[in-house]
């Protein structure tokens, strides 16, 4: 499968393709039999793609050893969705965030005094051979079962990574690191601030928008809520204009933490409301590329 890109879509063995995702963590519902089961429900609903995190830690509790077998068989996981005929956007970070314990980095990992997790303390970069000589060792074995099905149609590396400095070494090196492990289709880093950070580095600009992120305030109140999704096309095409807007997280809920509200109180605070407001927005996203063939190409 051969995967490009102009300013308006991805195009997949020459046909345009509009790109319809929606997010599964394996190492939350683990097993081939939960995820073949979520990958039918995410086709009967509309989507062509699913999005996949590969968690570190989930696969490595010690150095040097990876477990890739029983439920934590990706490979199971990657022919559920070939079989069930969805395309596949690969996010094996090494930092993936998700929510997870240090973003999926392995406990051994951080155990080591020499190893400076994302080569940054704080928002200073500092260079850590150390760390990434677990990257190489992560890619050198997730990579390969990538590489082994033809449906992956966009490969992250790192994950709302950013410094005081924007040093490129780390994600340059990433993104070398991938190409030379064999990943031909489009890169991209998932920026957290939609500010534009390593545009020219990656294939693909992408970026994530969560307009409600405090279920202690009222978003009908807050004017501004959305504006980040008004504005995004302006927004991406001044960093990135020879690639296709790509929102790669878009907010479908939220999250709550250790001594939180509890999810009684953050359903009634987001409620069907803000659900339909998000869905209502993706749509006019979408009827700004109506004039292609009278078809919707956006990603």
């Amino acid at each position: 499968m051969q995967v490009t890109f102009d300013k308006n879509s991805l195009i997949i063995d020459g046909k345009r393709v509009f790109i319809r995702s929606g997010a599964f963590h394996y190492f939350r519902t683990p097993g081939a039999q939960l995820a073949n089961d979520r990958f039918m429900k995410l086709k009967a609903a509309g989507y062509n793609t699913v999005d996949i995190y590969f968690n570190a830690n989930y696969h490595s509790k010690a150095q040097g050893e990876y477990d890739f077998s029983d439920i934590k068989d990706v490979r199971k996981i990657l022919e559920a969705a070939k079989e069930i005929g969805l395309y596949v956007i690969a996010r094996p970070g090494p930092f993936i965030n998700a929510e997870v314990n240090a973003g999926g980095l392995p406990f051994w990992l951080l155990k080591n005094k020499n190893v400076i997790p994302r080569n940054k303390i704080g928002s200073e970069y500092h260079y850590s051979p150390e760390y990434m000589e677990f990257v190489s060792e992560w890619y050198d074995q997730i990579i390969p079962i990538i590489n082994s099905f033809d449906n992956i149609i966009a490969f992250q590396i790192e994950n709302e990574y950013a410094t005081d400095e924007m040093d490129e070494g780390y994600m340059r090196e990433l993104y070398q690191m991938a190409r030379e492990r064999g990943i031909t289709c489009p890169i991209f880093h998932n920026d957290a601030y939609n500010a534009g950070l390593w545009a020219d580095l990656v294939d693909i600009y992408a970026c994530d928008i969560y307009p409600y992120i405090n279920p202690n305030q009222n978003w009908k109140q807050d004017h501004f809520c959305f504006d980040m999704i008004d504005n995004v096309e302006d927004n991406v095409r001044s960093f990135k204009e020879d690639a296709p807007i790509f929102i790669a997280e878009m907010q479908g809920g939220w999250f709550d933490k250790w001594d939180g509200i509890g999810y009684k109180k953050m359903r009634k605070a987001l409620g069907d409301e803000h659900i339909n407001i998000i869905d209502i927005l993706r749509n006019r996203i979408k009827i700004t590329y109506l004039k292609y063939d009278n078809q919707a190409y956006f990603f």
